[in-house]
């Protein structure tokens, strides 16, 4: 899941310079359930148009992805001597999930 992220990132972002993850990390999963739920937390600097496309690729994702957990921040009206590539850029902090549903046992069958 983690490697469809990032590649989603790098390809809507631009190399990084409209989009790129600051950080990423796994959720510790209950390894008994079945489907077995794998979140990765994450924490993005996206602007506006790359967000929305970020969050369409997650929603329609084959096997199904899903955002929990958002908290979007806008910059401040002052600019605080950031470039203009970063100026208006969200800071975005979310979860994202899906399921793994456990292999089941084969059996060995022989007549």
């Amino acid at each position: 899941m983690m490697q469809r992220i990032q590649e989603r990132v790098t390809s809507i972002g631009d190399e990084g310079k409209h989009c790129r993850i600051d950080s990423q990390n796994p959720v510790t999963a209950n390894q008994t359930a079945d489907p077995q739920r794998i979140a990765v937390n994450l924490r993005l600097h996206c602007g506006n148009s790359e967000w929305l496309q970020f969050a369409q690729a997650v929603e329609s994702a084959r096997p199904a992805m899903f955002i929990d957990e958002l908290n979007i921040t806008a910059p401040s009206e002052q600019s605080n001597g950031m470039s203009s590539a970063q100026q208006g850029a969200l800071d975005i902090g979310l979860t994202v999930y899906g399921f793994l549903r456990n292999a089941e046992p084969k059996v060995d069958v022989r007549p």
